[in-house]
This record gives structure tokens, C-alpha cells and sequence, in this order.
């Protein structure tokens, strides 16, 4: 889907504009995603502020919750060079994003209480954990994040069969499996129960 938007783009590479490649991303968004993509509940803070019961809450709010009081997994733009977000995207607007879902009264992540959670789970550290069943998907724009060692399994110091890792590669395969056919999810839950249940 992503390679139909950019066959276009290969014939003329050196007379592109960002303008150019918006285009194409945004066309592929539409293609892969809907009209409604953006105006979802997950990108509608006022949305996400008032869902506090049902399918969105269970879901969405839940995990901005855990970003904004635990984790912090914001999706900041960098402060230089080319990006797929708006500069102004900073670890202080998100923040204030938080604030206005959540409320005054809600102790928000800060660097302190990252060093706290690190600290407690082992941050990047390898603490020797076993029976971890890992998934990713070939359209994942954040499977590089959390798979470059998983792939590359003989030089990963986890690499028992206590550690199965398994990556999906289909067209329109996304994030958390969502896009993967009915199909293809089916086996995935079939290879995850088997090596539940073999532990």
C-alpha cells in the first residue's frame, strides 16, 4: 500500500518537494486508514477526556493514562532536521494535552518519576527475564523500536527458546496487529497459546 503511493515519487527523486512527499503520505494514510482517521476519539483530546467509560476508555484514555502518569511514550518532533510532526510538538504540549484530559488534580510523569520506573523494571536492562512472547508487524512504524534485538536473536543475550519472537509480514500489517486479516490474526493467537501453554 505505502510502495503504491511512492512508485510515483521514484521518477522525478531529485525535483521533490516536502510538499511532494506530504502528499503521498497523506494519500496513503487515506488509503490505509479512512476518511475519520484523525478525527477519531484518540486524536480529539476533548474526546478523550470525557470517554471515561466504554470501549475508548477501556482502550484509548487507558493508554494515554499509562503515558501520561507512567511511561511517557510521547511522539515528540525533533528539534532538528526533517520529521513527520509539526516542531511545535513538544514534551511540554503533550503535557499540557495530559492536564486537559486528565485534570489539575493528576501527578503527570516527570523525570523523576521515569528514573523511579526505571529503576524498579530495569529501563533498557537485560534483568534475565524469560517466557516473553514477542510480536511485530512488517508495517509497524514502531517495530524498529522494539525488535532490532529480537531479529537479530544470536546476538541477543535472551536468546532461549523461553523468548519466541515473531514477525508478521503482510501488507497493511500496522501497529498492535491492527489491519492484519482475519486470517492471519487467527494464527497468531494460535502460535501466542502455544507457547503459553507449553510454559
Amino acid at each position: 500500500m505505502l510502495c503504491d503511493d511512492a512508485v510515483s515519487l521514484y521518477s522525478n527523486l531529485t525535483s521533490l518537494s516536502d510538499w511532494d512527499l506530504a502528499k503521498a503520505f497523506a494519500s496513503y494514510t487515506l488509503k490505509a486508514w479512512g476518511l475519520g482517521y484523525y478525527s477519531q476519539c484518540f486524536y480529539n483530546s476533548t474526546c478523550m477526556r470525557e470517554e471515561d467509560s466504554g470501549p475508548v476508555a477501556e482502550g484509548a484514555r487507558s493508554w494515554y493514562w499509562i503515558k501520561c502518569t507512567q511511561l511517557g511514550y510521547f511522539q515528540t518532533a525533533p528539534e532538528r532536521g526533517l520529521a513527520s510532526r509539526p516542531k511545535g510538538v513538544t514534551l511540554t504540549l503533550l503535557l499540557e494535552q495530559c492536564r486537559y484530559i486528565f485534570g489539575d488534580d493528576v501527578k503527570l510523569i516527570s523525570q523523576d518519576s521515569v528514573d523511579a520506573w526505571n529503576a524498579k523494571m530495569g529501563g533498557g536492562s537485560d534483568l534475565g527475564a524469560e517466557r516473553i512472547y514477542k510480536t511485530a508487524y512488517s508495517d509497524d512504524p514502531w517495530k524498529m523500536a522494539g525488535t532490532v534485538a529480537a531479529v537479530q536473536r544470536q546476538e541477543w543475550p535472551l536468546a532461549e527458546l523461553s523468548q519466541p519472537f515473531m514477525m508478521l509480514t503482510c501488507d497493511g500489517c500496522g501497529h498492535c496487529g491492527a489491519g492484519v486479516p482475519a486470517n492471519l490474526a487467527t494464527g497468531v493467537v494460535e502460535q501466542l497459546v502455544a507457547a503459553l501453554t507449553s510454559w
